[in-house]
């Protein structure tokens, strides 16, 4: 074989990764939404728990979760929450505004939880993007992550900013992590579903 046919071979290889990693997604993201009962559109209290309590029943999660201890806070996706300021060498300072933003993806917060996926920041040297956390008999995406979320610290999205203020800091708090075996193919089926449930 020469070294023509070596890289022909290669390219077509790559597209046939990339169409069966695309299809292999878009299969998942039918078969949740064939096998879910919520529908999308019924209210968000319906809607709690549903996609990612479906989605542990995959293979691309852990079936054990890890039991960790946590301090918990809570932020918003308002600028008041999201807003980080920034020196550049010469002592001038930018503020960066990440209202609405998580860091895994381009998916916006709003879009996560007209979906019913509640999300988490996490710091991802203790618990991978795109793993699946019950706190308080809740279901959260590890999608996010902050400035001051290190070690054994979770900040918790919530609707407002009186919402985050009133949940304050709470300490100790047991969670039970479910680790994707795939963090990258986790935040592509997260994202992918909310957005679906956006169409």
């Amino acid at each position: 074989m020469n070294e023509n046919n070596m890289k022909i071979d290669l390219a077509s290889m790559n597209r046939i990764s990339y169409f069966f990693s695309s299809g292999v997604l878009l299969l998942s993201l039918i078969i949740i939404f064939a096998q879910c009962p919520i529908k999308i559109g019924e209210s968000r209290k319906s809607q709690e728990d549903g996609i990612l309590k479906h989605l542990l029943n995959f293979p691309l999660y852990e079936s054990e979760a890890k039991v960790m201890k946590m301090e918990i806070t809570a932020y918003c996706s308002g600028p008041c929450c999201n807003t980080e300021v920034v020196a550049d060498g010469n002592g001038r300072f930018a503020y960066i505004d990440w209202s609405n933003k998580i860091a895994a993806s381009h998916a916006k917060m709003d879009e996560l939880s007209r979906a019913g996926i509640d999300i988490v920041a996490i710091d991802t040297r203790v618990i991978p993007f795109g793993s699946i956390i019950r706190y308080n008999d809740h279901l959260y995406a590890a999608l996010d992550r902050g400035g001051m979320i290190k070690g054994n610290k979770m900040d918790v999205a919530l609707s407002n900013h009186e919402a985050a203020n009133h949940f304050g800091r709470r300490k100790d708090q047991v969670i039970e992590v479910f680790v994707p075996s795939d963090s990258e193919e986790a935040i592509r089926v997260l994202t992918g579903i909310s957005v679906e449930a956006g169409k």
